[in-house]
Formats: C-alpha cells, sequence, structure tokens
C-alpha cells in the first residue's frame, strides 16, 4: 500500500501531511507516537502530519514497512532544513525569540533555560520564548554550539548591544554624586543639587524609564522623581502615594516645576478626577478607584513608599500591579524598600521588571533561602545577597544596582551638605511610686508566662508580643511627666520648635493636653486636617507638634524644627530613622539636627534600647549589600533580656 505525502509550512515549521485510510491511519499514529509524541492532526487539511524532519521521516518508512505500506518518493535528503531565527525587543527588559523547528529542541531549549537563570518563559500562545534582555549573552553563548543562527540574532540585536552598555552605565550610576551628561535646559534641573541630577540621567540610561530611588531620607527623592518624570516627556502622571503626603505632593509639584503645572488630588472611592499633568492618590483607595484609572492613559506611575506594596495578595498591590503593567515609566520611592524580608521586595521588583523577576519561586530559592518544612514553604530567610553562595548564582545586589540609585546622608561625597544628626539617650530615673507600678504590671505579666512555661512547655506568641507591648505602653505613660518638663525647657532656652513622636494615643494626648502651644496628628487625623496643621506648625503657629510614628514617618517636611524627641520607642529600627529624617532635610538650615530618645531606667526601655542598638542593621544591611534579619530577632532577643530580668524585678 502506497502511502502519499504534501510538503507545507506553518507557524510550527516545515511539515509533511499524510493521505491515508482511517484504519491505517490509526496504526501508523500508535506506533509514530508509541515512544513520544510524532504525529499531530491537522484539523484545517483534516490530515495527519509529521515533523519535515530526518528523524520523522525515518520512523515513518519504519512503521509503514511494518504494515506492509510505504511512502514512495519521501526521501531523507529532501527534508527541509528551516534554520532562520528571529528577536525581538520588548519594553522594559524583555527579549522576544522564536525560531523554526530543530530536532534538537530540547538542547536549545535546555542551554537556553539555564542561562536565562531560571527567567526564560514559554508564550504558549504566541509560540515564543521569552527571557530577560539582561541574560541574553548569556543565552546566546549557552545556545550557539545547538544552533547558532539563534545565537546570531541574539547577539546582533541592536537592542541587546545597548542594554549591555547601557546596564553598565547605570550600575555605575548607582551610587554616584554627580554626573557628566548634560541635563537638557529646564530650571528645575537648575535648582537641584549635583547629586539629585543622577536620577534622571540613570532614569533615561537605555531608554528603560525605571528607577528605584532608595536613597537614606531627606535626600530628596521626590525632587529626584519630578527630575525622572521631566526628563521622561511624560505628560500624564499618576502619584501614588500615603494619605498623609498627598498635599505634601502637591506642594512639591508646585514648588519645583511652577504654578502652571497642573495637578489634582484624588480623593475618596468615587468622584470625578480631573485632567493634569499630576494626578495624585493615596494607596488605601487604590483598589477602589481602579477601572476609572485604567481608563485615562497614563504613561509614567511614581510610587512613593513603594515597600507599601509588599503583599502580593492584598487588593491594593494587585491594583498598583494592574496600573504599572505597559507604562511607559516606573519611578518608585523608598528610603526602606526592604522593611524586613527579601521576600516582601519581590513585588516591587516584578513591578519593574517583570522578564528579570517574572516567577516569585524561582527568587525565593535564590535570595530568601526558600525551605519547605512540615507547613509548607518558608520564604522568611534571606541568600545570595551580596555574594553568591553556589558561584553561580548573581547576587541580588549586583542585579538591584542595574535600577536603585542608593546614597546615604552619611556618605563623605555629600555629607557636607547635609545637617549632622546627634542622637542622644536620656536615661530617667523614674519616682519610687512609678517604678512599684511598673513592677507590679511586670510581675503581673511575667507570672503568666512562667505559668505557660510550666503547664506547655512553652508560651502563646500572641501572649509573648501583648506583654512586651503593654509594658512598652505603661513605660510610655511613666514618662509623660518627664517628657512635658524636657520639651518646655527645650523651648524656653533655645526658642526653637520641637517635634514629639510617641506611639500610643493616651500618651500622645496626655503630652498635646499639658503642653502650651502644641497640636496633635494621629492616624485618626483626617489628611486635610493634618496638612492644616503641618502648614501651621511650620509657618510658626505652633512650638511643639505632636506626632503618632507610624502616622508620621513618612514623606513629610518638618523643617522648622531640627530637634525630634522620642517619648516611646517603635519595634522596627527603620521607623525611627525614618521619622528622625522628618526634620533632616536638604532645606534644614541648622548644621546640626539632634535626635533625642526618652528611655526609663529598670524597665523594658533600658532593655529595648539595648536590643535596638543591636539590631539596627535590620534593613541597612540588605540595601547596603550584607544579609538582612527579621523583625522577630528584635522581639526575640527583648523576651530574653526580660527573663534575665526576672529575678530582679520579683
Amino acid at each position: 500500500m502506497n502511502i502519499t505525502f504534501e510538503r507545507y509550512t506553518d507557524n510550527w515549521g516545515a511539515k509533511i501531511a499524510l493521505s491515508m485510510s482511517y484504519n491505517m491511519s490509526m496504526l501508523v499514529r500508535d506506533d509514530m507516537n508509541a515512544d513520544k509524541k510524532r504525529m499531530f492532526w491537522n484539523g484545517e487539511m483534516g490530515k495527519w502530519t509529521i515533523s519535515d524532519n530526518p528523524e520523522s521521516v525515518t520512523k515513518l518508512h519504519e512503521v509503514l514497512a511494518n504494515h506492509d505500506a510505504g511512502c514512495y518518493g519521501l526521501n531523507i535528503e529532501d527534508c527541509v532544513q528551516l534554520t532562520s531565527a528571529r528577536a525581538f525587543y520588548s519594553a522594559p527588559d524583555k527579549l522576544i525569540l522564536e525560531w523554526d523547528f530543530q530536532p534538537n529542541w530540547k538542547d536549545i531549549n535546555s542551554s537556553m533555560k539555564t542561562a536565562a537563570a531560571g527567567n526564560a518563559k514559554w508564550m504558549d500562545k504566541e509560540k515564543r520564548w521569552m527571557i530577560p534582555i539582561a541574560t541574553a549573552m548569556a543565552v546566546a553563548n549557552a545556545v550557539r554550539p545547538h544552533f547558532a543562527p539563534l545565537a546570531d540574532v541574539i547577539e546582533n540585536n541592536e537592542y541587546v548591544k545597548q542594554s549591555h552598555a547601557a546596564t553598565l552605565q547605570r550600575v555605575e550610576l548607582s551610587s554616584a554624586v554627580d554626573t557628566d551628561i548634560e541635563l537638557p535646559m529646564h530650571y528645575q534641573y537648575e535648582m537641584m543639587r549635583d547629586y539629585q541630577k543622577v536620577a534622571p540621567v540613570m532614569y533615561m540610561t537605555g531608554g528603560r524609564k525605571r528607577i528605584l530611588i532608595a536613597d537614606e531620607m531627606g535626600l530628596g527623592k521626590s525632587l529626584q522623581a519630578l527630575g525622572c518624570a521631566t526628563i521622561g516627556e511624560h505628560e500624564r502622571v499618576l502619584i501614588v502615594c500615603p494619605s498623609i503626603v498627598k498635599h505634601n505632593w502637591a506642594n512639591e509639584i508646585e514648588k519645583w516645576l511652577g504654578g502652571n503645572t497642573s495637578s489634582f488630588i484624588i480623593n475618596g472611592w468615587e468622584g470625578a478626577i480631573e485632567p493634569a499633568r499630576f494626578n495624585i492618590i493615596n494607596y488605601d483607595v487604590l483598589g477602589k478607584r481602579l477601572e476609572h484609572l485604567l481608563s485615562i492613559d497614563y504613561d509614567c506611575i511614581i510610587f512613593d513608599e513603594v515597600h507599601r506594596i509588599k503583599d502580593q495578595k492584598t487588593q491594593t498591590t494587585k491594583a498598583a500591579l494592574k496600573l504599572a503593567k505597559g507604562k511607559d515609566g516606573i519611578i518608585a520611592l523608598s528610603g526602606t524598600p526592604i522593611t524586613n524580608r527579601p521576600s516582601e521586595f519581590f513585588t516591587s521588583l516584578n513591578m519593574m521588571l517583570p522578564a528579570t523577576f517574572a516567577n516569585f519561586f524561582t527568587f525565593a530559592k535564590k535570595y530568601c533561602n526558600a525551605k519547605k518544612n512540615t507547613f509548607g514553604w518558608d520564604y522568611s530567610g534571606a541568600s545570595n545577597i551580596e555574594k553568591s553562595r553556589d558561584g553561580v548564582t548573581t547576587p541580588l545586589n549586583h542585579i538591584l544596582r542595574d535600577f536603585m540609585l542608593r546614597r546615604s546622608m552619611d556618605d563623605p561625597r555629600i555629607a557636607e551638605e547635609m545637617p549632622d544628626l546627634v542622637e542622644t539617650i536620656i536615661n530617667l530615673e523614674l519616682p519610687p511610686e512609678a517604678i512599684k507600678a511598673y513592677k507590679v504590671e511586670y510581675n503581673s505579666w511575667m507570672e503568666e508566662w512562667v505559668q505557660q512555661q510550666a503547664n506547655f512547655g512553652s508560651s502563646d506568641a500572641g501572649f509573648t508580643l501583648n506583654m512586651m507591648t503593654e509594658l512598652r505602653h505603661i513605660a510610655g505613660r511613666l514618662k509623660v511627666d518627664a517628657a512635658v518638663k524636657w520639651a518646655t525647657t527645650y523651648y524656653e532656652q533655645n526658642e526653637k520648635p520641637l517635634v514629639i513622636f510617641a506611639h500610643h494615643k493616651d500618651v500622645l494626648k496626655q503630652l498635646a493636653d499639658r503642653l502650651t502651644s502644641a497640636a496633635m496628628i494621629t492616624g485618626d487625623t483626617s489628611s486635610n486636617n493634618r496638612q492644616i496643621i503641618i502648614d501651621g506648625f511650620q509657618t510658626g503657629g505652633y512650638r511643639y507638634l505632636i506626632c503618632s510614628t507610624n502616622a508620621m514617618r513618612e514623606g513629610i517636611n518638618l523643617e522648622r524644627a531640627n530637634t525630634t524627641l522620642f517619648v516611646e520607642r517603635e519595634w522596627v529600627p527603620a521607623w525611627e530613622q525614618q521619622a528622625a529624617a522628618r526634620v533632616r532635610r536638604m532645606t534644614q538650615e541648622e548644621s546640626t539636627c539632634h535626635k533625642v530618645i526618652m528611655s526609663a531606667n529598670d524597665t523594658i526601655d533600658s532593655m529595648f534600647d539595648q536590643v535596638v542598638a543591636e539590631k539596627a542593621d535590620l534593613v541597612q544591611r540588605i540595601l547596603d549589600g550584607e544579609s538582612g534579619k527579621t523583625r522577630d530577632a528584635i522581639g526575640k532577643a527583648l523576651l530574653e533580656k526580660l527573663k534575665d530580668g526576672l529575678e530582679v524585678m520579683i
């Protein structure tokens, strides 16, 4: 029996369509696909097909011979050898690859995926591969032994050539404090300091328009972000920020870009969004406003305090990712983008460079020391941050330098432009009756903790946290008298305003009630009232501004004062750094700023001071090149000190 054939080409490469009876086709199909699938049904032609390559043709002749059939005229030497390949750039960091089917496709795919560091992705709908453009040269070298035409089109792609050079430039700029590249004529750039001009240059290098400005607080990130928006010639910009700083952004736009630059603050879950070059919205309403925002043709989004979208499961994070997709420019700001774990940084990375950081699990295995335990996967660790453990994985900080700009206030190259920060701890001797009251509460909590240890072998984590929180709260209330006296004396002696931070509402209220000419801002203060109070303080309307640390630690300029007083400490050192930076700004006229911490002896305060000092590198070390530790370390260390003090207090 003779089987007829027809050669043709489709998106999958060269094919051979076979004409045979139904019964014969079933026999041939089963034998051809016995060890691996070689025959495919083409519905449009109504025929079974095989790939036009020597392997498939040889196998077909063997199968047909077993069934006393043949396909005369189908010769192996006539097999079509398609060798074309194509490479396309897709912003901001993708290289799309496609090539004609090759018999050794497994070797090509395997070498490509390995060279792309696990970030090669098959796009089934388009029938193409996607790789991060940063890995293009490595992929070309890896696939060359298996399919040279593919390696050639990768290496000769103009975007690949430009990308390699641009990456080297951005890495060099990532910690620079000046640049030789001239910015276009614009009065905004004339007002920028040399180190601030680096951001717009880095933003435009290679035309990628992606940057994470991770400078320490007080170095003028908002001005740098506006500089990036200007040089990027973005016509419609959405600024996403904490509610507290919406009005501050509007002020910054007017200050640096002039009164003719339009801005509109979006308030609430509904209502019109007026056309303006800059729309400003807070994270809290992003999800509710998503559909409306998607209908507006924003070409750039600025994410202020971008670490707020660390949780991939929240409505806010999902909305942010949808908004960012496909935008011409993404500008992210945060002085502390990694608050606890590298895993919490993934969302921001994926949003900015979706090909480079395409898969969370791949990222977690490399950089979060991912471990599988009885409860599932644990991603709370850190690995390959500054150095590669296996000699193969590229350290995270090496990748970050391609788009993250990070400078410190203490950098000697710019420190002379910044006011010095002097930190002082005031150790208070509480009155005997106050110490007695504290000991009663302390003993009560510790007795219950000891009882839990005796009964269950451990204590409930929630109970332990509540215990430490309440002991901190008690100490805070006991320090109010001393704080009022210190603040009053400070103003009398210096005639300068003072910013006071505390954690608990009742502590804040007592301070506000007892100090003359004081205003208070907590998390309950509305955005409008908050801005009115801030403006009043900045223009001399109040001597004291009493603030909830969590509500006022980000994005606010309070440079009228040069001293902050912390009546209660925070669990995370970075939060205190952020709060203290409210007065340590580039616009600060004083040569020295002061951070004063009030600590009560013989309370949890003194233990807390020691622990915070020991763990103050929680965030800094990840950003600046060493492995980080989790916030839980503070709680564990503090509990050990409480246990050590058990005998003393009782």
